[in-house]
């Protein structure tokens, strides 16, 4: 999964990686207050009224036109071959997937 970023070439770069599970999480914004560690491990639901809450789960001033749906990262799921970790944007949370399923990238650059 990692390698997808290689070669790309966008808005005059082509240092592109896919991201860490870390970095992804890092995105997750809850506009019910749900901490973004709460939800990782639930939802933004957790702490919140169910539903209560800003979907896609992100800044969208930052990230326009960002789907509520998964996104794949770069980390590999430690419990599973062919497994790796993805962050859901719908939701807030993360959790492991066949790396063979759909799914949607944010690459991000290396030389930041």
């Amino acid at each position: 999964m990692s390698r997808f970023g290689r070669g790309v070439s966008f808005a005059g770069y082509n240092d592109w990686r896919m991201p860490t599970k870390e970095e992804l999480r890092s995105l997750v914004y809850c506009s019910n207050g749900t901490p973004a560690s709460v939800a990782w491990d639930n939802s933004c639901s957790n702490g919140g009224k169910a539903g209560d809450y800003q979907r896609p789960t992100i800044n969208l001033q930052a990230f326009p036109n960002t789907p509520s749906a998964w996104f794949w990262s770069a980390s590999p799921h430690a419990y599973g071959g062919g497994n790796a970790w993805s962050v859901n944007f719908g939701y807030g949370y993360d959790g492991s997937n066949f790396e063979y399923g759909g799914g949607s990238v944010r690459l991000v650059r290396s030389g930041q």
